[in-house]
This record gives C-alpha cells, structure tokens and sequence, in this order.
C-alpha cells in the first residue's frame, strides 16, 4: 500500500464528521463485521503489548502520515478541555497501529 496522504486523511475525516450518530454507528459496524478475525486480533494485541516497546508495530506500520494524524488526535483535548488519561493514549495508540500496520500488510499482499 502507497503512502495514506494528509489531503486523504482530512478527506476521511470529514465524511465521518458529516454522519449522524445513527449512520456512524452502521458503518463501524458494517467494518466489524466484515472484519471480524482482524477485529479480534486488535483487540487482542492492546492486552499483549504493555511492554511499551513500540519499534516493531513502528516498523509494521509505515504508514507515518496516518500515525502522525493519529498521535496528534489521541493527545489532542476534547471539546471540554478533557484528555485521556496516559493508560487509555497508549492503548489507543497500540490498537490504531495494529489495525493500520494490519492493513497495511494485507493490503501489499
């Protein structure tokens, strides 16, 4: 798979914002079950991967558009100011890796 461009991911990011609740909803869900081995893996690997070495999910992914799109939303601060706490970032982080790297690797097959 080619590199994600940021004019891609801005893009995404605004069909999503555009949807309802409702159609969000159907969509995620649509992904999750058409994906369901995949989902499970992810899911999995934020459980498996506490040892805060991230370099082999770095060196899966390469991707680093989405990943410096990424790091910036899970440290980003909510509508009220809020953040996520450090144990939530980081597994944040570790699950959208897994599912960016996963798809990136199926994707070059």
């Amino acid at each position: 798979m080619g590199q994600v461009s940021a004019k891609s991911i801005e893009k995404a990011v605004q069909k999503i914002d555009s949807l309802s609740e409702e159609e969000l909803d159907k969509v995620i869900e649509s992904f999750a079950t058409a994906q369901q081995d995949l989902v499970n893996y992810i899911l999995q690997a934020g459980l498996e991967y506490e040892n805060e070495n991230y370099e082999p999910m770095q060196e899966l992914i390469s991707q680093f558009n989405l990943q410096e799109f990424m790091v910036a939303e899970i440290e980003a601060k909510d509508e009220d100011g809020e953040e996520l706490s450090e144990e939530t970032k980081t597994q944040l982080f570790i699950v959208s890796t897994a599912i960016i790297g996963l798809l990136n690797e199926a994707s070059s097959k």
